[in-house]
């Protein structure tokens, strides 16, 4: 799954007119979320939010800034460093969930009472306590 946000790299696209940079933006941002584009002109039109005659004058120009299969190796590279970023950071929220836990194990079990209209005896209520405390205490 991508990320909720992208880098953004404008140094290349300032000779682009408004049409073109608009369906460029489409464009990658779509192969951000989905980390590929189609083939088919009439899908990547509908992406660019341009009708068949604009993305036919516009598509030289914008291709030029993809792989003959509309590939994009800077968002390819962004997709992996990300990913990346995403993985070390969940491994570390893991390690870290763990070590907490460690510490706070004896604190964390509940302790539990019995509700007054339950109507138990002492040896009763005694007895479901052991219970619940023998059968959910962390061995």
């Amino acid at each position: 799954m991508s990320p909720p946000w992208m880098p953004l790299y404008i140094a290349d696209t300032e000779h682009l007119c408004a049409a073109e940079s608009g369906a460029y933006m489409h464009l990658i941002m779509h192969y951000w979320q989905r980390g590929k584009l189609p083939i088919e002109d009439r899908f990547l039109a509908r992406i660019a939010r341009m009708s068949d005659r604009e993305w036919a004058k516009a598509k030289p120009t914008i291709a030029a800034f993809f792989g003959a299969d509309w590939s994009h190796k800077r968002i390819d590279s962004e997709l992996e460093k990300a990913a990346r970023k995403s993985d070390a950071r969940a491994e570390c929220g893991s390690r870290g969930g763990t070590v907490k836990a460690l510490k706070t194990k004896e604190t964390t079990i509940a302790k539990a009472t019995i509700l007054p209209d339950q109507n138990l005896s002492k040896t009763e209520a005694k007895a479901l306590a052991s219970f619940f405390t023998t059968r959910f205490t962390a061995r």
